[in-house]
Parts: C-alpha cells; structure tokens; sequence
C-alpha cells in the first residue's frame, strides 16, 4: 500500500446521518455474499438508517435486486470505489470463506475503515490482524456478523480505535518498506541457517534441521 496514492478520510467516526455498510466481492460461493445480506437484515432492526452497498463482478440488481436499504454497484473503476471507501462508507463487510490474501480489506483499512472478516478465512486474519480481534467473527453466521457491525456501530469509542489500529495495521505492516523489511529478515535468516549448517558439517556435528 502507499499511501500517496490514497484519499484522505477526515473521520474516525460512524456518527453520520446514516450507516453505511460496504461490501467488496463477487458472485461466487467462496465470496458469501449472501451472508452479508442476511446479516444486514439483522443490523436494520438495530440501525433502521443502515446501507449495504455492493461493489464487485456480478454483484448487481439484476442478480441481487436492491431491497431496502442495498445497493448493488456492480463492477466499478477502482478509483470510484476508493472515493467511496474514503468519503462514504462507515464500516466494511468481508464475509469470504476463504482467501489467500484480502486486498479489498487492506485497502478499507488504509482509509480507516473497521473490517469485519472471517476468523478462519485463510489469510484474512493475517490481514486484519490481532489487534483487532472484535472484527473477526465467523462468517458462515449471519447473526455473528450482524453482532459484531451492530456493536462496532454503536460503540464510538470502540469504533474509533479500530479505525486508528486499521490505519496503524496498514502502515505498519504492508507498506512497501515494511514488506522489504520483513522479506530481508528472511533471507538474513535463511542464509545464517546455512552458515550454521555449513559449519556443523565441517565440525562433523551437523544435525538435520525440521
């Protein structure tokens, strides 16, 4: 992420007039959009003023006709969808079973955006993070879903820390210097392994290695 290239979000809070939810996928059955759906039923009853909004490949009103208070977007220009993660939307929804990585999270997050996301959801957890263990939830439950958005909402103080760590989460760990940092403690690791391994075969007390 480099954050030069990102809109600037001016809030930290989800005290506007209405609430407004995002998601980020597509039509398929890993992207579990109908999860999101019925959660979001749930969080009307609590926060009548909620909006869904849906952004993705096939996430439009012809496959998803728009019901009280969602919206489907369809496929829109990244930039466009940005400027609203930016500039609209109070909370993201990212309800996939499985991901190798979540760049759609780790976007919302750069902009201050709270992430709910599946806590055993392949790399997911990895890219929210631990600090923000109120967001993962199980995602194949509707009603965990909805509890979680529901409480993120109404809570100010929670929901403006969890914007702080998720810009503190990006910045530290998925900046391009942050990620070659990381990668060259790997192969300082990798290669003072085989330094040591090449020294105990030398010594004959080489020993394999797990």
């Amino acid at each position: 992420i480099d954050f030069a290239d990102l809109p600037v979000r001016s809030r930290a809070s989800a005290r506007g007039p209405k609430s407004v939810l995002v998601t980020v996928g597509n039509a398929s059955k890993l992207k579990n959009i109908t999860a999101a759906l019925s959660a979001f039923r749930l969080i009307r009853r609590e926060v009548p003023s909620a909006e869904l909004h849906l952004f993705g490949h096939g996430l439009t009103s012809e496959k998803y006709p728009s019901a009280e208070g969602v919206h489907p977007h369809g496929q829109r220009p990244y930039p466009e969808v940005m400027a609203f993660l930016c500039e609209r939307a109070d909370l993201m929804i990212h309800p996939s079973l499985e991901e190798s990585f979540c760049m759609a999270a780790l976007e919302a997050q750069a902009v201050g955006l709270p992430v709910i996301g599946g806590a055993e959801s392949g790399g997911v957890p990895y890219v929210i993070g631990d600090s923000a263990s109120d967001c993962l939830v199980n995602v194949r439950d509707p009603v965990a879903i909805a509890n979680a958005a529901i409480r993120i909402l109404k809570d100010e103080d929670l929901y403006a820390s969890l914007s702080a760590r998720a810009v503190e989460n990006v910045r530290r760990r998925f900046t391009a210097k942050a990620m070659v940092d990381d990668y060259l403690k790997i192969l300082a690791g990798v290669l003072d392994s085989k330094t040591q391994g090449r020294t105990s075969v030398e010594t004959g007390s080489w020993r394999r290695r797990a």
